[in-house]
């Protein structure tokens, strides 16, 4: 999984990922 960080940034794409 991503870090924190870049779900911040693009949490549309720590959804799909």
């Amino acid at each position: 999984m991503v870090p924190a960080s870049a779900v911040l940034q693009k949490p549309k794409f720590s959804q799909r990922s």
